[in-house]
């Protein structure tokens, strides 16, 4: 018994980035086609449990069962306006949608039913939940606005100011105490959340369409115009100020004439049966225009897997909270799960 408990214990103390490293085939194989004709898909998301799918498109956002593919929701905007993004909450129960219309809204995720609308902004790009639950962030995109809502009274809390151009997107770090956005042309901005306070801006080369957290929150990775995806280190410390540094560039996410990154995101954390915590951000995965998905090694830079099937743009990948599985959006109509 004793040997054994120590074997256990060894095994979680070596389980850390390169435990979830894959030796595998260069392309990815396609579990299944979980939408055919749905238009230009702008976003797609994975419940935290990673038992259903969200995708967004104008004129309507759905939710499917990934196991049966059966569709279990169907949300439309208001009259005259067009969705943006959707996203789950943190525990599931709620979705946040950002329209053309001014609005983010809140849904109950089960039942399709509206929690809370609130106008704020001259059209939402996108909208997002703090990690509690408690908070929306959302950027209306060309007026340079990006702001934080309380979710229960529909309550503007702070703007994010200095934007300088067009905000494609804005996300809080895992613990929340930071929000990093993405403004064109050429900058990443991250700011304390509970102040608004700016802590530093790097100035992208090219571009930048997208801008995330690493699980730990001391990365941001970026996608961009040129055909590659830069990691950066930020440190998790929301009161002192950020030096921006290059840490990785991911060479090829993508390529040729159509190579716009159009997102990219780390692989998240993994908590074991035994509650042992394995890996987390030791993998970055990119949607491209060239109509391809690509998972990179964060520390090499290495390419693992290109996900090819799309006859157009991919919007958006991601992967599943476990990390087994991941899913696109594209304009070819199609959201697509793969192995990840």
């Amino acid at each position: 018994m004793a040997a054994g408990m120590a074997l256990f214990v060894i095994g979680c103390m070596l389980a850390g980035p390169q435990a979830l490293t894959v030796s595998h085939p260069k392309t990815g194989r396609l579990l299944k086609t979980l939408a055919t004709d749905l238009g230009w898909v702008e976003s797609v998301a994975f419940s935290p449990n990673g038992r259903q799918v969200l995708a967004s498109v104008a004129q309507v956002v759905k939710i499917w069962n990934i196991e049966t593919g059966a569709l279990l929701l169907s949300l439309s905007p208001d009259p005259d306006t067009t969705f943006n993004s959707a996203a789950f909450s943190p525990n599931g129960t709620r979705v946040v949608t950002a329209s053309t219309g001014g609005t983010f809204t809140v849904w109950n995720a089960a039942q399709g039913k509206k929690l809370l609308q609130k106008s704020g902004l001259s059209r939402f790009a996108k909208a997002e939940f703090s990690p509690d639950g408690k908070q929306v962030v959302g950027t209306a995109g060309d007026d340079r606005t990006v702001a934080i809502w309380d979710v229960e009274t529909g309550e503007k809390q702070k703007e994010l100011k200095y934007h300088h151009g067009h905000v494609d997107s804005a996300k809080f770090s895992p613990d929340g105490s930071n929000v990093v956005t993405s403004c064109r042309p050429c900058s990443v901005w991250v700011f304390n959340a509970t102040t608004g306070k700016l802590r530093g801006l790097a100035n992208h080369p090219i571009c930048s369409f997208s801008a995330e957290f690493s699980p730990d929150g001391r990365q941001v990775v970026t996608g961009s115009t040129s055909g590659h995806a830069t990691v950066w280190d930020v440190g998790d410390d929301p009161d002192q100020p950020w030096v921006p540094r290059e840490r990785r560039k991911l060479s090829g996410a993508g390529q040729g004439v159509r190579r716009y990154v159009n997102s990219a995101v780390f692989s998240p954390k993994v908590r074991s049966l035994s509650g042992c915590v394995l890996g987390g951000g030791e993998r970055v995965l990119t949607a491209s225009s060239d109509g391809t998905a690509r998972m990179f090694d964060t520390e090499t830079g290495e390419l693992l897997k290109t996900f090819k099937g799309h006859a157009s743009k991919v919007s958006s990948a991601v992967f599943s909270p476990d990390g087994s599985k991941i899913v696109t959006a594209s304009y070819d109509g199609t959201v697509k799960v793969w192995k990840a």
